[in-house]
């Protein structure tokens, strides 16, 4: 083998190994952001819970007050029923129903698929199919941390993906980690934070 050839090797080697080491570090600062939005969401869920216990009943009333008829519906600006809408999802557990079509889901909730369109649109999540996919995994990371003990394939199901291949390719693809690992950090932070919050 010529040197040439072994230096070849060499660089090739080299740039492997650093292209590894760089994969390995963005998909630790990936995890690492992961995982202080979600200790930040627990502290707010915490912090929310004592403030509820703070308020009176009538106060409580007010702010969760649901608008119920299409009528109020119709007289909500975009955010309003934005709102509405995910207390709808939630409620009637719309998400876990894995092939839900615009014109189904516009019929389900009483409204045109053109406002849902538009609302969508101007939404974060930018459309229907975004925001069932945000929901899902919402829900997905929702029951992943509070039954440690369910198999993945009834979170999947109970989230309303159509298979768990699609639950772990779509968890991966946007939380860059699996869904057992997403957990698994969960649980560690949890940890963490009950230990805080006795000190």
């Amino acid at each position: 083998m010529s040197n040439t050839t072994i230096i070849l090797i060499l660089v090739i080697l080299f740039i492997l190994l650093v292209a590894f080491v760089v994969s390995i570090f963005l998909s630790y600062n990936i995890a690492h952001k992961v995982l202080d939005k979600n200790a930040r969401q627990l502290k707010q869920i915490e912090n929310s819970k004592n403030k509820e216990q703070a308020t009176n009943t009538s106060q409580l009333l007010e702010h969760l007050q649901p608008l119920d008829s299409a009528g109020n519906v119709n007289d909500m600006n975009d955010s309003e029923l934005l709102k509405w809408i995910d207390r709808e999802v939630n409620k009637r557990k719309l998400y876990k129903r894995s092939k839900l079509s615009l014109k189904e889901f516009a019929a389900e909730l009483g409204l045109t698929q053109k406002r849902l369109i538009n609302v969508f649109q101007k939404s974060d999540t930018g459309s229907f199919a975004a925001y069932m996919k945000m929901k899902r995994l919402s829900v997905a990371c929702e029951l992943l941390c509070s039954n440690p003990n369910w198999k993945i394939e009834a979170v999947s199901e109970e989230a309303g993906y159509a298979s768990r291949r699609a639950f772990q390719d779509q968890f991966r693809e946007r939380m860059g980690m699996t869904p057992t690992e997403y957990r698994s950090l969960m649980a560690q932070q949890k940890t963490v934070l009950t230990e805080e919050n006795k000190n």
